[in-house]
């Protein structure tokens, strides 16, 4: 005797978007972590970033987004939720309280190039970081960049080419052998303008 399987019931509604959501979130989630990471300065408020932007776009999700419109939702909705922390009065970071735990020895506690590079990314004003985090990191073209800004593509020229050019005069302070601790008993960075 043959046995025969039920098909199952196609989904429809609301099952339908939570799949096409779980689907999208899935594929996208480590390139928008990536992102959120590089504007927070830090994986726990990146993930935090992400999530609170993940939910806020469930909220107006369209099941036929494709990776290119549910990922610059997502952008908009991360630089939204920024901007507004922003505007808000400035309060402890939880994240900063929080002791990792010492199991690196001194050798392993130098600093490479991507540490380096996310502590002078840390000096640029919120709009250069925000932009070159945008066309750098996330690889987006000007215009894609100036749509999930809202701005002018001519303001995304001018923040990068500010942007870099600070990062590379931070860049070079920060790799001038005694630079930073002759000058600077602190070790800080100077303030270029």
């Amino acid at each position: 005797m043959a046995r025969f399987r039920r098909s199952r019931a196609p989904l429809s509604g609301p099952q339908a978007a939570a799949v096409a959501f779980s689907d999208l979130v899935a594929r996208n989630r480590p390139r928008l972590l990536q992102t959120a990471t590089a504007l927070e300065h830090g994986p726990l408020a990146g993930e935090e970033l992400l999530q609170g932007a993940l939910a806020r776009t469930w909220n107006h999700f369209d099941p036929l987004w494709d990776d290119g419109a549910f990922c610059s939702y997502v952008r908009v909705a991360m630089v939204n939720a920024q901007r507004s922390r922003w505007r808000r009065p400035w309060r402890e970071d939880p994240h900063e309280q929080v002791e990792g735990p010492d199991l690196l020895d001194d050798a392993q506690r130098q600093v490479d190039d991507a540490d380096e590079l996310e502590r002078v990314l840390r000096q640029l004003s919120a709009r250069q970081r925000t932009v070159v985090t945008m066309r750098y990191y996330d690889d987006l073209s000007e215009a894609q960049t100036a749509k999930a800004l809202s701005c002018s593509v001519g303001t995304v020229k001018s923040q990068t080419s500010r942007g870099i050019d600070r990062l590379r005069r931070l860049l070079e302070v920060a790799t001038t052998p005694g630079a930073a601790t002759d000058d600077h008993p602190t070790g800080e960075f100077p303030a270029l303008v």
